[in-house]
């Protein structure tokens, strides 16, 4: 069937300086055109329940769109000069079935379901839709999808007698400045479009009566001092689309160079009792020493091809706003089995992802793909819309964070490099390596400090036991921890809970020593206990499902074990700081 597609595409001039307009352009693809693919994450959807997900392997521009649920709605607004049909090329994971994805024509669907059975590669579905020519508003919704079970829609395309093009405008974002560029009357800023070819348009009012066209960066000299300016900035992609709103940014310079902001957090250097530490403006420039609490939750050695990962991520869930007041969530480790590939990690996902823009991970050595790079970990934690606060990678996975408004800071640390899996391509913790270095910055500092990382130093697990952390990385960490006046450490590896209370870098008791927890009870598998350990935990127990939760206060940490239903075992234990 012979067709010619057609979108029209309207760009919205700069409201704020003249008169509204509206320009339509009109972009057609005669039928001797191959089809041109409508990328899926470019689509509109409501209500929630997708996400972007990238594959530079798998999918065409590196990313598909990815349906949990059977209620959000997938739209885009094309027009077809004759009558036509829908391809959409899909895949999916499978548990206990296949989830299906169907077409809406102006918001009826009338083709049949079809189930998107290919775990692999995307492949193509054709909908027998017969579109109307004309305005058509095209919509996608899944259905049959749960836990492990959920498509991924790559593109939307049309028989080779059509093509589209997308009209979804790009969006900017300012990166930097003018905070920490703002300098006497100079100011530089930096930005960047979500669609890669974008072109730029700037105008600083009331310094430029109309918009020019600009690239990244942008500066402006000689700037009147005491003024307020105002910074704007729009995207237009290939086909002439472009923002419907600009990126802004109001500023006013000093002129006197105290106006600088040199780390970025909205706090002049001049009055920012903390200028190379960002935090927020209401605190003064940084996360101050404070009396307030923060609760951070989490566990390690999570996800497989079970199902205990859905309960133990129902209980983070629950610690977590709106249902309760943690700020955070850590993992200790294999976060994703067996491999830690991208794969893996949409298993992880479906249990625990819903909370990864506030999860702060530590890598395993399940962590790592093929034994050597931990490629797929990289990818998931950086990807998309909602990338983990630190943005995290194999060679950059030992990072430092303040929590929330409380007087202590987190140390992440990566075990993998000394105690395997071999060969694997993790920071190594060699005396005056990047990560030792690190290590010893950070422990310098007023803070109390509580430190993570995944291969436990004393475990009582037959499978994991002390003397495979008697050596290698976790006896390195442990040992400068404890040396330099740490308060207390969190890990996992060993697939059970223990408490080890004030230990010395022998793991014999002693007053003021470093309080060690081993935390591996995130839904993998169980490790059994030694009859005789030594040492001997403060108290251990296998078998139970559960997360961790830690709230620092001033001068202690309280450490509760928070068991899934049904699972034994319970703890409530109260660490001092120490001296």
């Amino acid at each position: 069937m012979g067709r010619t597609l057609t979108l029209l595409v309207a760009a919205t001039a700069m409201a704020f300086f003249c008169a509204t307009m509206v320009v339509v352009t009109t972009m057609g693809v005669d039928a001797a055109d191959v089809a041109t693919p409508v990328e899926a994450e470019t689509f509109d959807v409501k209500p929630t329940g997708t996400k972007v997900v990238t594959d530079a392997t798998l999918y065409s521009g590196s990313k598909a769109l990815q349906f949990s649920n059977g209620t959000a709605v997938a739209t885009e607004r094309v027009n077809f000069a004759s009558s036509g049909d829908v391809v959409l090329t899909a895949r999916a994971t499978q548990k206990g079935g296949s989830p299906t994805l169907r077409v809406s024509v102006n918001g009826t669907f009338e083709a049949p379901a079809q189930a998107i059975t290919n775990s692999g590669a995307p492949k193509a579905y054709t909908f027998d839709v017969n579109a109307p020519s004309g305005g058509v508003t095209l919509g996608v919704k899944a259905a049959n999808t749960k836990s492990r079970r959920y498509p991924f829609l790559d593109i939307v395309s049309f028989p080779a007698s059509g093509g589209a093009t997308d009209t979804t405008p790009p969006e900017t974002s300012i990166t930097s400045g003018p905070s920490g560029s703002v300098s006497g009357t100079t100011a530089t800023f930096d930005f960047t479009s979500n669609e890669s070819g974008s072109t730029f348009q700037c105008q600083l009012l009331p310094l430029e009566s109309a918009p020019t066209n600009c690239t990244s960066p942008k500066a402006y000299s000689g700037l009147t001092a005491g003024t307020e300016y105002t910074f704007y900035v729009w995207a237009k992609d290939a086909s002439g689309n472009t923002d419907a709103s600009p990126a802004t940014r109001t500023f006013t310079p000093s002129g006197d160079g105290g106006d600088t902001d040199t780390d970025g957090d909205g706090v002049l250097d001049a009055t920012d009792q903390c200028p190379t530490q960002p935090g927020p403006a209401s605190n003064n420039g940084c996360p101050l020493q404070s009396s307030a609490s923060a609760v951070l939750v989490g566990t390690g050695d999570i996800s497989s091809s079970g199902t205990m990962d859905d309960q133990t991520g129902d209980l983070v869930r629950a610690e977590l706003p709106p249902n309760g007041g943690a700020w955070g969530v850590f993992t200790t480790g294999d976060n994703a089995y067996p491999d830690g590939t991208y794969e893996n990690y949409q298993v992880y996902d479906a249990s625990w992802g819903s909370f990864r823009s506030s999860t702060r991970p530590v890598y395993g050595n399940h962590d790592y793909f093929g034994s050597s790079t931990a490629v797929g970990a990289d990818q998931y934690w950086n990807e998309g819309p909602d990338p983990t606060p630190v943005r995290v990678s194999n060679a950059a996975s030992f990072y430092a964070y303040d929590v929330g408004d409380s007087n202590w800071r987190a140390i992440v640390l990566n075990s993998a490099s000394t105690e395997g899996p071999v060969g694997n391509q993790a920071p190594s913790c060699a005396a005056d390596s990047p990560q030792m270095t690190f290590l010893m910055n950070e422990l310098n500092t007023t803070k109390n400090t509580v430190l993570f990382w995944h291969h436990a130093r004393f475990s009582a697990s037959s499978d994991h036991p002390t003397s495979q952390g008697a050596t290698g990385c976790s006896k390195t960490f442990f040992d400068v921890a404890h040396d330099n006046g740490a308060d207390l450490v969190m890990e996992g590896h060993s697939h059970l809970y223990e408490r080890y209370d004030s230990r010395d870098k022998t793991g014999t008791k002693v007053a003021a020593g470093l309080t060690s927890i081993v935390c591996g009870t995130g839904g993998n598998s169980f490790d059994t206990l030694q009859s005789l350990p030594s040492p001997t935990p403060d108290l251990a127990f296998t078998n139970a499902w559960g997360i961790c939760k830690l709230t620092l206060d001033t001068n202690n940490a309280r450490v509760d074990y928070l068991p899934a239903p049904g699972s034994p075992g319970t703890d409530s234990a109260t660490v001092a700081v120490r001296p």
